[in-house]
């Protein structure tokens, strides 16, 4: 991902287990039972205000790091 480029990711926190999950912005607007979450979780979204404590997904992050790259289109929007 270039300079000045926005994140292709969106983190989102899991009324689950409380940690934040990265989210393609191509997973947007997500499914009627959550986005899926490049871990592989589907995320079931809560606001971010009602729990503060939590850290992000070790699995989001090692993805996210990896997947850096342009941000091209993924998931269900991808083109064939």
């Amino acid at each position: 991902m270039g300079r000045g480029e926005p994140s292709p990711w969106v983190w989102l926190r899991d009324g689950t287990d409380r940690l934040f999950h990265a989210v393609s912005v191509w997973e947007l607007p997500p499914e009627e039972d959550g986005p899926v979450a490049v871990c592989g979780q589907r995320v079931q979204v809560v606001s971010l205000f009602d729990e503060p404590a939590g850290g992000r997904c070790p699995a989001c992050v090692a993805a996210t790091a990896e997947r850096g790259g342009s941000g091209g289109e993924r998931g269900r929007h991808a083109r064939e």
